[in-house]
């Protein structure tokens, strides 16, 4: 395994945008309809960019998981709007 402590993240945006096609949502793996708001990030983690799609509420729900001190996620794992896995 990696030595979490030194990877690096960084944010260069995260927009609301109202989908034009459809989309999966990094957290939760559902769809993203069609005329749904969702986050749209834009990021580097360890030297890698990113691009992620997020629902609103899987974005709260992934901010709480973050804050209690967790560095990675499973993508498409979470339950949907929710701090930790199922």
């Amino acid at each position: 395994m990696g030595d979490f402590a030194s990877m690096s993240f960084t944010l260069f945006e995260k927009p609301v945008r109202k989908a034009r096609i459809q989309h999966r949502c990094i957290w939760c793996g559902q769809p993203i309809l069609i005329g749904e708001r969702y986050l749209d990030e834009r990021s580097v983690y360890d030297g890698y960019i990113q691009r992620h799609r997020w629902h609103p509420e899987c974005d709260a729900g992934s901010t709480e998981y973050f804050r209690e001190g967790e560095e990675t996620f499973d993508a498409h794992e979470n339950e949907r709007g929710k701090a930790w896995h199922s």
